[in-house]
C-alpha cells in the first residue's frame, strides 16, 4: 500500500495525497517525481520492496513526515495501533512542522 503526499507549499495541492496498491501479481510500480513524499505499508508478510532514487542518499538532506498525521488523513488499510515503525519514522514530524 502507497502513499504519495503533495509537499510542494506553494501549490494548491499541498497537503493532497493518493493511495495506490503495488502487488506481485499485477508487476505494478510508480515515479514519485520531486516535490512529494512517499510512504508504504506491507499488507502481507515477508514482503520484499525496492526503490530507486534520482541522486544518492545524503543524510543531511533527508527529510520525513509523520506517518499519521491527521491533517493529511491518510486512511491506512491497517489497525493502526498495531503498526511495526522504525524508530526514525516514529519520530517524524507533521507535515505543517517538517518543511521549516
Amino acid at each position: 500500500f502507497d502513499v504519495i503526499v503533495d509537499i510542494r507549499s506553494t501549490k494548491s495541492s499541498f497537503g493532497k495525497h493518493i493511495c495506490l496498491e503495488l502487488n506481485a501479481i499485477t508487476q505494478s510500480s510508480v515515479f514519485i517525481p520531486a516535490g512529494f513524499a512517499h510512504g508504504f505499508c506491507s499488507l502481507t508478510d515477508n514482503t520484499h520492496i525496492s526503490y530507486k532514487m534520482s541522486d544518492h542518499f545524503s543524510l543531511p538532506h533527508y527529510r520525513g513526515i509523520r506517518w499519521n498525521d491527521p491533517e493529511l488523513n491518510i486512511k491506512w488499510p491497517i489497525d493502526l495501533s498495531s503498526a511495526i515503525l522504525s524508530e526514525k519514522d516514529s519520530t517524524l514530524p507533521f507535515l505543517k512542522n517538517a518543511l521549516k
